[in-house]
């Protein structure tokens, strides 16, 4: 699995720790985490998979509502599983 990246260097648990905005997770890597669980519905919805690796929840909601916003994920009743565009 890739790992994301924050501000150019790979990403631990402990950078999230701290003070974090939506821009320090990466556009790509939440794509990414929808086009897998869209290519394997068993995987975990977006947003969990975002909080297994160390993101608070209401971030990742956070970030995953601004890409719907930006019209690069789509999702239906649940930002939690949204899909690539």
């Amino acid at each position: 699995m890739r790992r994301h990246r924050v501000r150019g260097r790979p990403v631990d648990a402990q950078d999230y720790a701290g003070t974090v905005k939506c821009s320090d997770i990466a556009d790509d890597h939440v794509i990414e985490l929808a086009r897998r669980w869209r290519d394997e519905p068993g995987q975990p919805g977006v947003v969990e998979a975002l909080a297994s690796e160390g993101v608070p929840r209401k971030l990742a909601l956070a970030k995953v509502e601004r890409l719907v916003h930006r019209r690069l994920l789509d999702s239906g009743v649940s930002l939690s599983y949204a899909w690539p565009r």
